[in-house]
């Protein structure tokens, strides 16, 4: 049977992680930076300098030190600026590139968004709050954090063939490491993370990730986390604010849509999902993600 470590594992593939780097370079002197209203997940990270950052979630600008991750994974208003009473519109904030740094003092900046290939919901990014602040890890200390910063580091300041390629996959490593730290530091009341650590919810979520083309039921699913069917569905409900039924769902729609974008057939994906009939899977995906298995699967093969 599968793991916790599995589990995530399995959500961590299944968001088909791309990054897009939009800035790379160093701000000097008084600047403001609001990068928010795409609608994708947004990152910045401070590779030199500081700077502050204001959000909806805060009541006051936090600062933000070199070697600094801050994460939006929907996208919440915000600005980075350089000061912590300071703005400007965001025409008015220029840069020099990274590997001009040394002559121009200031703050260097790899701002980009983080894409996921998935529709609708998705569990694991719905488990985290608005905003996630990733404070660097002290000088020093050898973890892999810091060995992954160290190399963007050096990548934005190397004259090298594919060297933004180089940058976004490193990025892509840094959110899945930040993943694994929010888990490891952020005890949770409820959510994905606080199932995970109920060891209760997570034999039910291990089992549902482990076999999701079973017909599970509640009462299934209540006996392999050994509670009544009252007691689980509520706690559920309560952990993770659906139904496990929902829950399901939603993990199944996440991977119907991997599946359809690398090529599946629509009958293969439905059964691999536990659908008796495509028939019934085209009409649980369109309602849940509002277009059709069709038009997933042919705009995944155009690419």
């Amino acid at each position: 049977m599968q793991t916790q470590t599995d589990v995530l594992d399995s959500l961590l593939q299944a968001l088909r992680l791309r990054t897009t780097i939009f800035h790379r370079g160093t701000f000097c002197g008084s600047w403001a930076l609001d990068t928010s209203g795409s609608g994708r997940a947004a990152f910045h990270l401070v590779l030199g300098g500081s700077c502050w950052l204001r959000h909806v979630s805060a009541a006051t600008p936090q600062q933000l030190l070199d070697g600094d991750l801050v994460l939006f994974p929907r996208d919440a208003p915000h600005l980075i600026a350089s000061a912590p009473d300071f703005s400007v519109p965001v025409n008015q904030a220029t840069s020099v590139p990274l590997d001009q740094q040394a002559l121009e003092p200031g703050t260097a900046l790899i701002c980009g968004h983080f894409e996921f290939a998935q529709r609708g919901s998705n569990v694991l990014l719905d488990a985290l709050p608005d905003v996630v602040v990733f404070r660097a890890p002290a000088a020093g200390v050898a973890s892999w954090p810091r060995r992954i910063l160290e190399r963007i580091f050096e990548e934005a300041r190397a004259d090298q063939p594919a060297r933004a390629v180089m940058i976004e996959r490193l990025v892509d490593m840094l959110f899945i490491e930040a993943i694994r730290r929010y888990l490891a530091t952020t005890p949770q009341a409820t959510g994905l993370f606080a199932a995970l650590a109920d060891p209760q919810m997570r034999r039910a979520l291990v089992a549902m990730h482990e076999d999701v083309a079973r017909a599970w039921t509640v009462e299934d699913l209540a006996a392999t986390a050994a509670m009544s069917r009252s007691a689980f569905a509520s706690r559920f409900q309560a952990i993770l604010g659906r139904t496990p039924v929902d829950y399901l769902t939603d993990w199944r729609m996440q991977l119907a849509s991997d599946w359809l974008q690398q090529g599946a057939t629509v009958l293969d994906v439905a059964l691999r999902c536990g659908y008796q009939t495509e028939a019934a899977f085209h009409r649980a995906f369109k309602r849940h993600t509002g277009v059709t298995p069709g038009l997933v699967r042919r705009a995944g093969r155009s690419r």
